[in-house]
């Protein structure tokens, strides 16, 4: 892996970028062609205050007002650097975009734990085709737990709708037996 080199990956259905140690720094080794600045910041700052879990009685998420990375760490993974290093211990990070839960992004973690050596192998090779692979389950993962919260954010979205027609016609109704009633 070149001083520069990152790997990207084109067509994943999940925005993603692993972050990992590259002589003294860390460094982008892999992301998701439509990755934006913003998820590459949550992985180089290793920041768990962005890494907040979803929620069904979150109304931001419900009504689609948020978007949510989530982040996976690895510690002490790549002690043996690609090149130099130093004594500091190393991380290899993952971060998506996408909504689940503290348990579904354990899961995660407990596949990005058992990919990391073949990932680390293929970044080093250069493989694209066999870092796909190695990468399909995590981000098929990643995916199945977001398309999973926007069906409920949906069967939410239809709920609501009809507690608010059952509510309007409730109204309706009422108005109509109190002008009835009273003979307006």
């Amino acid at each position: 892996m070149g001083k520069e080199f990152s790997i990207v990956v084109n067509n994943s259905p999940v925005k993603f970028a692993i972050v990992g140690p590259n002589r003294s720094r860390d460094m982008v080794w892999v992301k998701s062609d439509d990755a934006g600045l913003d998820l590459l910041a949550t992985a180089m700052e290793n920041k768990s205050a962005v890494d907040r879990s979803v929620s069904v009685f979150n109304f931001y998420f419900l009504l689609g007002l948020m978007s949510q990375f989530n982040l996976v760490t690895e510690f002490g993974a790549m002690t043996i650097g690609l090149g130099d290093y130093d004594d500091r211990q190393s991380t290899l990070r993952f971060v998506w975009e996408g909504f689940c839960t503290d348990k579904e992004k354990a899961k995660v973690n407990e596949i990005f734990s058992r990919l990391i050596y073949d990932i680390r192998e293929s970044v080093m090779s250069g493989s694209i085709s066999d870092l796909e692979l190695s990468l399909a389950i995590l981000v098929s993962k990643c995916s199945e737990f977001h398309k999973r919260h926007l069906a409920r954010r949906r069967l939410f979205r239809v709920i609501l709708g009809l507690y608010l027609l059952f509510g309007l016609l409730a109204f309706v109704y009422g108005i109509v037996r109190a002008s009835v009633k009273f003979g307006v």
